[in-house]
């Protein structure tokens, strides 16, 4: 897969985690191109908004052909206490699951997947109220990748295991799946 330069500047902006409003600042384009951009990288990826958050997705399936690095300067507290509820819904997200399909492959309902999150954020130390410049789900993902909790080799597993080809039979039958995720957890000491 090849970028031009614009598409390569707003990839690595939302590889920082950066909002629309940022992207344009930094990349010094109007936000109608941002979007316009992001949406033919969504669609050339074939990735599905109704199943996936379309951000999340596109970062996980460029991270997973390698194309960029990352740094976190975020400190990371109570890790002892993610059990794995938490790691599954924080490993859906970061397949790039939209909250809906978070909720109906774990079984729970949407507000439980929402306090899920809110804690994985606190724990991640990821500031959610008010900030305009950073996209918390993408900064999330970054510092899960980051410490470690799924490798490389993880994050192709899940996006080969969540690709379009599988989505209806995770969907059908999503035991097998959440079984697997249990059975991958890496935890920190």
């Amino acid at each position: 897969m090849t970028f031009n330069e614009k598409q390569k500047n707003i990839i690595l902006s939302l590889a920082q985690g950066n909002s629309n409003s940022t992207i344009v600042e930094k990349c010094q384009i109007p936000i109608k191109s941002v979007e316009r951009i992001l949406n033919s990288l969504v669609k050339k990826l074939n990735i599905d908004s109704k199943i996936f958050n379309p951000r999340l997705r596109l970062l996980m399936l460029i991270i997973n052909k390698n194309i960029i690095e990352y740094q976190s300067n975020n400190p990371l507290r109570n890790i002892d206490n993610l059990d794995s509820k938490s790691l599954n819904t924080l490993y859906l997200m970061c397949v790039g699951f939209s909250n809906k399909s978070i909720a109906r492959l774990l079984e729970i309902s949407d507000k439980t997947v929402e306090l899920r999150l809110a804690n994985l954020f606190d724990v991640f130390s990821i500031d959610t109220k008010d900030n305009k410049e950073k996209n918390s789900r993408v900064e999330l993902f970054i510092s899960a990748f980051l410490r470690g909790l799924f490798s490389s080799n993880k994050l192709k597993r899940l996006a080969k295991e969540t690709s379009e080809i599988n989505l209806e039979n995770i969907f059908n039958d999503p035991k097998d799946f959440i079984a697997n995720l249990n059975n991958d957890h890496k935890f920190i000491g």
